[in-house]
């Protein structure tokens, strides 16, 4: 997964953990940069600057977009945030405002053709997926139908 970012303050190096506040999620990026147009790999990403971060992950669902990233290097925070009665709002107060969670208005059941198709769907949605972060997918059975998933859409 690679998250397309503004730097608002601070500054981003590669293996240095950072936070993703509505994800709750904890990654070590591998590396940093900036377009010109292209990808272009750098030591660091800094304030007032638009670039890339590759976290590693493998899924989009890691991320969600206009999340927050929250670098952690400062040990009061650390501290403050190890003590609180309730880390996940003690970060929040880091939030850049605007971000709103995709809820889907659109929604299918989806089954294949033939039983033996429904690992190939399976697959299918799972590349779709890792494409476009606005599709939800959800496993379904039915009686009448078998097996499939209950997916929303924008």
């Amino acid at each position: 997964m690679v998250a397309f970012v503004k730097v608002i303050d601070g500054v981003f190096h590669p293996d240095e953990d950072v936070q993703l506040i509505h994800s709750h999620k904890t990654l070590a990026p591998n590396e940093v940069g900036h377009f010109s147009p292209q990808y272009v790999k750098d030591k660091t990403i800094k304030e007032g600057q638009i670039g890339y971060i590759v976290t590693g992950q493998k899924s989009v669902r890691d991320a969600k977009i206009g999340d927050t990233i929250l670098k952690i290097d400062n040990e009061q925070l650390k501290y403050k945030i190890q003590k609180s009665e309730n880390p996940n709002q003690h970060m929040r107060s880091y939030i850049i405002p605007g971000f709103k969670t995709v809820k889907p208005f659109v929604f299918a059941g989806v089954y294949p053709i033939e039983t033996d198709l429904y690992d190939k769907l399976k697959s299918s949605f799972e590349k779709l997926t890792l494409n476009d972060s606005a599709v939800s997918r959800d496993y379904e059975q039915s009686l009448a139908m078998g097996h499939g998933f209950r997916c929303g859409f924008l």
